[in-house]
Order: C-alpha cells, then sequence, then structure tokens
C-alpha cells in the first residue's frame, strides 16, 4: 500500500504540469480539495482538454467506469473529476461485500467497485480521473487498499491554527509583499480562522493594496473587513488575561456555532497543561521554535503563554484541571446541555480562584 501523500504535494505538482494520470483526493480540509479541482480546470482550459465534473450522488459507481473509460469527442483528452467520492462506500461493508454481488443463483456479475479497480489497473490514457471526497475515508475496506496499489492517494487534514499563520505569510510572499507577524496576527484576529474567508479577504485586499511592497497594520485595517467568528484561540486568550466574562460569552458563542463541549474541554486541558509545564519547556529547550513545536502553537503566541503563566499560580492551575475533569465526566455521564454545563464550569473555575 502506497503512503498517503499531504495535499500540497499534489498542488504543487499541478503548478508544474506534473499531475498524475488518475488519483484519490480526501480530507477535512475542503479548502484544499476544492483548490486542487479549480487549478485541475485551470489546467484543462490552458490544455484544450475537456473538464468534466461529476458528483457521486448523481452517478452510479458502474456509469463512472464507463465514462472515464470514453473518450473525447471534441479534444484530445478530459480530465474527469468526481465529487464526494467516499459516498460510494460505507464503512459498514466487509471486504467481501463490496467485491461481488450475487444476481442469481447461477451467476454472478463483477461489482461496480471491482470494476472501478479493474479501470485503474487498465486506465483510459485519455482521461485523467481524480476521484475526490470532503472528509475521511475508511482505508480498511477493499476498495481502498486495492486502489491504494494502483493510483496516488493525497489527503487535506484538518489545518491547525498555527498553521493559518504560515497560509497568510504564503499568499502576501506569493504577492512579494513583506509582512510582520503583528500584521499577520490582526488578520488572523479580524478575518478568523476559515481558509476561504481568509483567501477571499486577502486577494481583495491584494487589489486594493497593489503595488504595495510592504503592508502594516495601518494599510491593512483600511481595506480589511471584519468577518470574524469566535475560535478557541480567542477562548485560550479571555482565560490568558483572566477574563472569565469574556470566556463565558466565546464559549457559548463556540457552541452556538456547533463546536461540541467535549473538544473545548479538551483544548483547555491542553492549553492549562502548556501553562502548568511552559516554564520547565522553555528552560529546558530555550530555542523559541522547540518550545512552540512541544506546546503546539506558532512561536508568535509563545509571549501569551508566558505572560498567562505568570499569571496562574500552580493552585490555582491544579483547581482548574480538577473542574475540567469533572465537567468532562458529567459531560459523558449526565443528560445536560452542553451550553448548561459549559456555564457552570466557567462558574466554578471563578469561584474556585477567588477563593484561593
Amino acid at each position: 500500500m502506497a503512503d498517503t501523500q499531504d495535499i500540497k504535494i499534489l498542488l504543487g505538482k499541478i503548478d508544474k504540469d506534473e499531475i498524475p494520470s488518475n488519483a484519490l483526493v480526501y480530507g477535512e480540509e475542503t479548502f484544499f480539495i476544492d483548490k486542487v479541482i479549480e487549478r485541475l480546470e485551470e489546467l484543462a482550459r490552458k490544455k484544450s482538454l475537456d473538464f468534466t465534473k461529476i458528483s457521486a450522488n448523481d452517478y452510479k459507481l458502474n456509469d463512472l467506469v464507463l465514462l472515464a473509460d470514453q473518450n473525447s469527442l471534441f479534444s484530445s483528452g478530459r480530465i474527469l473529476v468526481v465529487k464526494n467520492f467516499g459516498s460510494y462506500f460505507k464503512s459498514s461493508l466487509s471486504s467481501e461485500d463490496d467485491e461481488v454481488e450475487v444476481t442469481s443463483k447461477s451467476s454472478k456479475s463483477t461489482s461496480p467497485a471491482k470494476l472501478l479497480v479493474d479501470y485503474l489497473k487498465k486506465p483510459n490514457p485519455s482521461t485523467i480521473l481524480f476521484l475526490t471526497h470532503p472528509d475521511k475515508i475508511d482505508m480498511r475496506l477493499k476498495f481502498y487498499k486495492d486502489a491504494s496499489k494502483l493510483i496516488p492517494f493525497f489527503q487535506s487534514r484538518k489545518i491547525y491554527e498555527k498553521e493559518i499563520f504560515d497560509f497568510i505569510e504564503q499568499k502576501f510572499k506569493e504577492k512579494k509583499i513583506q509582512v510582520d507577524y503583528e500584521t499577520i496576527e490582526y488578520i488572523y484576529r479580524t478575518v478568523g480562522n476559515n481558509l476561504y474567508d481568509i483567501d477571499s479577504e486577502l486577494n481583495r485586499l491584494f487589489i486594493s493594496i497593489e503595488g504595495t511592497k510592504k503592508a502594516d497594520i495601518e494599510t491593512i485595517k483600511k481595506f480589511l473587513i471584519p468577518i470574524r467568528k469566535y475560535s478557541i484561540f480567542d477562548l485560550q486568550n479571555a482565560f490568558r488575561d483572566k477574563d472569565l466574562n469574556m470566556a463565558l460569552k466565546i464559549g457559548l458563542n463556540l457552541i452556538q456555532n456547533n463546536q461540541p463541549l467535549v473538544y473545548i474541554i479538551t483544548m483547555l486541558q491542553k492549553y492549562f497543561f502548556s501553562l502548568l509545564t511552559f516554564n520547565e519547556i522553555k528552560n529546558q529547550f530555550k530555542n523559541d521554535e522547540k518550545v512552540a513545536a512541544v506546546i503546539g502553537c506558532h512561536p508568535y503566541f509563545l509571549k501569551d503563554y508566558e505572560l498567562a503563566s505568570k499569571r496562574y499560580r500552580f493552585e490555582e492551575l491544579e483547581k482548574i484541571f480538577d473542574i475540567l475533569l469533572k465537567k468532562d465526566i458529567e459531560l459523558k455521564s449526565l443528560n445536560l446541555k452542553d451550553d448548561v454545563l459549559y456555564t457552570a464550569m466557567i462558574s466554578e473555575i471563578g469561584l474556585a480562584i477567588k477563593k484561593l
């Protein structure tokens, strides 16, 4: 089974016209999957190829195989993109279930999944086939095991918050515009952590500041529209400042926007553990890059961790850990709504800090 590669490798290949003839692209960060499809369409126009985009929700799998096997009538080749490909396969299928379908007592017919595997063994040389799915896939299924031996797999994993800084910085580099981390942080705080929003706002910004060699916060403020929603990053900052009213407001906003409380608690446990061990880690590694890597943040944010670590005494952190653990257990054992449990958690943290 071939190793799954990062989707950014694929984007680089497309930019160099070095795309594989067939590939499977999947993952939770749909922004990069959409970028792959967008660049494939641009490549098709550039090379005068047919570009066809279909959804697995509208085509049966055997019809997909027939379509891929057809030659284009009006050009030398075709780029065929299949969206929501994973909907053809369910995790509940066993390795035998998706191989053969019995059509009668005396005869068997090859299943659509087997037809596609056979096609990938001997593909139509005039068709570039990209199978895409906006989520994880179950690599235990027989089709994926077989297909991974025949075509490259590219994953678009969920991007970490610290990587969003790098994404913003790279966008400025592509435009040959200098930008410092304070300005990048301002963009992040103004726009948020949604890559679609960031990409759209930066593209609009670059039109407004065309010809600029260096962008600072004052320049950005003139053109950037605040559209961000709260994130875990904002919640951590509220706790950094010991602003429990803001922590309550942000947490409830996250819950209202479908962020599960179990995730919020997990991230807070990670955050407060980083505060507890910050000085020890800093003394051990000295280098900011290594300290940031251990904590799991961008080096620019180390100043926030250092500030917060000075504001909380060991006894306070110990008590907060107890409360987070208690709420984690209650979340799994009591039939309480997330917002009710979160409100109680903030109240208990506030009372605990006052008593110490």
